[in-house]
């Protein structure tokens, strides 16, 4: 089954927004892309060291699924 997962190294998003993303330890989680600096921006709920870690760590990343709705 084919994955999705873009490499950074080969694309980054090309429109500002959320996106999942994947980190060089294998974690999962959800980053807002800045088109305009061409980089993957933290929340605030994170520590400025963590935060600063996982933003330049994101080696894949891929678009949100469609959320769920009901028939």
């Amino acid at each position: 089954m084919k994955s999705n997962w873009i490499p950074v190294s080969e694309k980054l998003p090309e429109n500002s927004g959320e996106y999942l993303v994947t980190t060089k330890l294998a974690r999962v989680g959800i980053m807002m892309f800045s088109a305009k600096h061409k980089k993957f921006n933290t929340y605030d709920r994170m520590s400025d060291e963590d935060a600063k870690y996982f933003a330049i760590s994101v080696i894949a990343w891929k678009p949100l699924p469609e959320p769920y709705k009901e028939n």
